[in-house]
């Protein structure tokens, strides 16, 4: 994680800036059809927003992932894996025609960049997805990225491994002061 830039979220965070355009549920409670005309590029987190903590595509989500690139989509996803991990990510991602960027260091926004460029798609054409606002959700906005939703954590609705303790507590003060309840 990189402090300096997690740091520069919390005041963002406490100045009560935008950050998100919606919070859904579940990848699968986003109208990814009204996308059609306005964005090319969609780029999903990985852990607890396409698959469990630490774990794998579950077969619904990866017909989701197919639907969307029989739509057109271009699609990416960022991940803070380690580099064993991500090899292996990486060789599932690519039968699914999806490019992987690593992003050991969010909320930089880096891994967001790297997938802009492979795709050679704007950042106003791109829908950014994630499980955290000080991560995903804030490197997505670093990067330019105007539409980004947060979902609620894979494993708290669909079950399976979860992240540990301190960060589901953090994940869920962010979202406590975000969204002010």
């Amino acid at each position: 994680m990189n402090i300096k830039i997690y740091i520069k979220f919390w005041n963002s965070l406490l100045k009560r800036e935008k950050m998100v355009n919606g919070y859904k549920k579940s990848i699968f409670n986003i109208d990814f059809a009204s996308f059609k005309d306005k964005f090319d590029l969609i780029i999903f987190d990985y852990d607890d927003t396409i698959a469990d903590f630490h774990g794998k595509i579950d077969p619904k989500v990866g017909d989701l992932l197919m639907y969307l690139h029989q739509m057109g989509f271009k699609i990416g996803v960022v991940s803070n894996c380690s580099k064993k991990r991500f090899s292996k990510l990486k060789k599932l991602l690519e039968k699914l025609n999806i490019y992987l960027a690593p992003s050991g260091n969010k909320p930089s926004p880096k891994g967001f960049f790297e997938i802009l460029s492979h795709y050679e798609v704007s950042p106003k054409r791109t829908v950014s997805i994630g499980d955290r606002l000080g991560t995903e959700c804030y490197a997505a906005k670093l990067s330019g990225i105007e539409r980004v939703y947060l979902v609620e954590r894979y494993s708290k609705v669909f079950g399976g491994k979860k992240a540990n303790i301190f960060h589901r507590a953090i994940n869920g003060l962010e979202k406590k002061i975000y969204f002010n309840t």
